[in-house]
C-alpha cells in the first residue's frame, strides 16, 4: 500500500482530540476534522498546511541537532555531567 505525505500527516493529524483548531489562517481556523478533509482532497490549503509542518519540524529538528552538537564530546566528559 503506497501512502504519501500528505496521507501520513493526515494520520497523525487524526491522533488529535475532536475539534481541535490546528492551524489558523487569515480568514479561517481550521479543525482537525476540516484539515483532514482539505489535506485528503490535495487543496491548496491542505498542501500548504503539510508543506509548512513540514518546515516547521525540519527547522525544530536542526535547530535540536545544533544545540546538542553545541556540547563537548563525550571523551572531555569527567563523572556524571561534568566537562573538562
Amino acid at each position: 500500500m503506497d501512502i504519501g505525505i500528505g496521507d501520513f500527516v493526515a494520520r497523525v493529524i487524526d491522533e488529535t482530540p475532536e475539534g481541535t483548531v490546528i492551524w489558523r489562517a487569515v480568514s479561517h481556523a481550521y479543525t482537525r476534522e476540516e484539515m483532514i478533509e482539505e489535506i485528503e482532497s490535495r487543496s491548496d490549503v491542505g498542501m500548504q498546511y503539510v508543506t509548512e509542518l513540514l518546515r516547521v519540524s525540519r527547522d525544530l529538528i536542526a535547530r535540536s541537532a545544533g544545540r546538542v552538537a553545541d556540547f563537548p564530546a563525550d571523551d572531555q566528559k569527567i563523572g556524571s555531567g561534568i566537562y573538562l
